[in-house]
């Protein structure tokens, strides 16, 4: 029949033409790494898990982001929790702070820390140092907010730091070392709220045009 006759000449495709026939479309399956490389940018009261070892977990908070030259400021709480021990942010957040200071979310972003929920952050619990900063040849001490104080002392000179950031692994090694995994570094003191709060003061949160001093003759 017509119909068995143009169906063969539908099978039959001479092979010059099969070779310039297009290959057939290829599916790509998601691996579980790449399924679980979702990336999260971190936003202020974000709270994540931190892991300590194989069986617990610890948790920080986003308090700040992008505020004067910090990338985000974050809080780690200082208990730990078993990995699948159910808890609240209420209760997470709740907690003593262990460590404080300016990071990145690098850690975030790649899954390493995980997010777990977000709660606005109790900011009256965090301390705010105040930093040394050289400007116009001249050092001055400046408080959290970037609002200058005054002219440096020595003593000022001395007591008070440069705005520093660490990464989130430097946050993360020294809370796995506040609950015995590895050793505490010297360097580590400076990211605990002990220090935090040594370098804050009651200074008031405004702004002065305080001009340099003239140098004495």
């Amino acid at each position: 029949s017509n119909s068995s006759v143009s169906d063969q000449k539908a099978r039959h495709v001479p092979p010059e033409k099969r070779a310039l026939s297009p290959p057939p479309a290829r599916i790509h399956c998601l691996t579980f790494g790449e399924k679980n490389m979702a990336k999260s940018r971190a936003k202020i009261g974000d709270v994540f898990s931190i892991p300590i070892d194989d069986r617990r977990v610890g948790y920080g908070q986003v308090v700040l982001k992008n505020h004067c030259s910090f990338p985000i400021y974050i809080v780690v709480f200082g208990a730990s929790y078993d990995r699948n021990q159910e808890i609240s942010l209420d209760e997470i957040t709740s907690d003593e702070i262990a460590l404080v200071g300016a990071s990145m979310d690098a850690r975030i972003y790649h899954g390493m820390w995980t997010i777990v929920g977000n709660l606005l952050p109790d900011r009256s619990r965090i301390p705010k140092p105040n930093f040394k900063v050289y400007i116009g040849g001249c050092d001055f001490i400046e408080d959290f907010d970037g609002n200058r104080l005054r002219q440096a002392t020595p003593e000022d000179m001395r007591s008070y730091d440069n705005r520093w950031s660490r990464s989130p692994m430097w946050f993360e090694s020294a809370f796995k070392a506040l609950h015995g995994v590895g050793t505490w570094e010297p360097d580590y003191d400076m990211l605990t709220i002990r220090y935090a709060l040594s370098q804050a003061t009651d200074a008031p949160n405004k702004a002065q045009q305080i001009n340099c001093l003239p140098a004495e003759t």
